[in-house]
């Protein structure tokens, strides 16, 4: 969670990139914004499907590969229709790796937990994203968007390590939990 949304490219300065350099209005920032958490919705659901035929461990493989180089579809925008385009494909590539890192902490969370390992996933997964928006703003305004997109890029490589430790079929937490003591 702390490497994938460790994103000093997206936030502040994507804003600032597609405002000030490709001249978009801040009304059409927030469209293709909209855009981009609209095609994670429907990421989501491709997701569940995939992950009835095909193990946790090639679609987290292959959305992380997919996803250390997205950001970069940015730079090559014109205008608002191009910017709403790539931010679909932006959104359905992010949502995609959003939700099997959430389904790996999941199944990897130890039974009873899920609800506390899913607190903290988020936790860190906004505190990672500020985190990555403060050192973003700083690089951007001195560098611009492109050295921000190489450090994101360069995070999201950072986890593929981690996904070749992990176990070929980790446990599920599909079954239901036990009842908890009661203390009369």
């Amino acid at each position: 969670m702390l490497l994938y949304n460790f994103s000093p490219g997206w936030y502040t300065p994507l804003f600032y990139f597609l405002t000030d350099s490709v001249h978009l209005s801040s009304d059409a920032f927030g469209l293709c914004r909209a855009v981009q958490f609209g095609a994670t919705l429907i990421a989501s659901a491709v997701y569940g499907e995939l992950s009835t035929r095909w193990s946790l461990k090639k679609l987290l493989w292959i959305s992380v590969t997919i996803n250390i180089v997205p950001g970069f579809m940015y730079l090559l925008i014109r205008g608002l229709v191009g910017a709403i385009a790539v931010s679909a494909i932006v959104g359905l590539l992010t949502g995609f790796v959003i939700v099997a890192l959430f389904d790996m902490l999941t199944r990897f969370t130890p039974h009873g937990l899920e609800g506390s390992s899913t607190a903290i996933g988020y936790s860190v997964f906004g505190l990672a994203g500020a985190v990555g928006d403060i050192v973003g703003a700083s690089v951007y305004a001195r560098a611009g968007l492109t050295p921000c997109l190489v450090m994101d890029a360069v995070a999201t490589a950072f986890i593929l390590p981690i996904l070749s430790r992990l176990p070929e079929a980790p446990v599920t937490n599909d079954q239901a939990s036990p009842p908890l003591p009661v203390n009369a």
